[in-house]
């Protein structure tokens, strides 16, 4: 399934990306940014270095959470 990422949730993300302190929690909102701009989970995976079914676990948990 594909995610689509909103402005608002893009710019909740950049924000707390700018606040963490923790590396793995940037890390996942760097794959939630990098989404919103349009890449691939095997592009994103790439540049973060991940597996791209990680990447597309890290979206679909993002986008479920309300």
């Amino acid at each position: 399934m594909r995610y689509e990422i909103t402005k608002a949730e893009y710019e909740a993300v950049v924000r707390a990306e700018k606040a963490t302190q923790n590396k793995r929690i940037a890390q996942k909102l760097r794959v939630i940014r990098l989404r919103y701009k349009g890449y691939t989970n095997k592009e994103i995976g790439e540049m973060v270095d991940l597996h791209k079914d990680r990447v597309s676990h890290i979206v679909s948990e993002f986008k479920s959470q309300d």
